[in-house]
């Protein structure tokens, strides 16, 4: 993380890079399957977010949905921070 942020780059576009690469790894275990939906407890506005991963080999973008709070609003979300 010093490394990195000492070269110049943000948390949030570390946040965004990670988040993507965890969803990525996770289509790539349930493929064939899709799932319905991906939510993300919104940290940045979604096109920053889409901006900070722009240059990334695999960007999940399918049915990708950003909620401010989230943990507070949707179950799967409070259960994903407990885990």
């Amino acid at each position: 993380y010093n490394k990195v942020q000492q070269k110049g780059m943000s948390q949030g576009k570390m946040k965004a890079l990670l988040h993507n690469q965890a969803i990525v790894n996770v289509l790539e275990k349930i493929a064939p399957e899709k799932p319905e939906a991906i939510l993300i407890d919104q940290f940045v506005q979604p096109s920053t977010y889409f901006q900070h991963i722009k240059g990334q080999k695999t960007i999940a973008r399918e049915n990708v949905y950003f909620s401010t709070k989230a943990e507070g609003i949707h179950l799967a979300v409070a259960a994903a921070s407990i885990l």
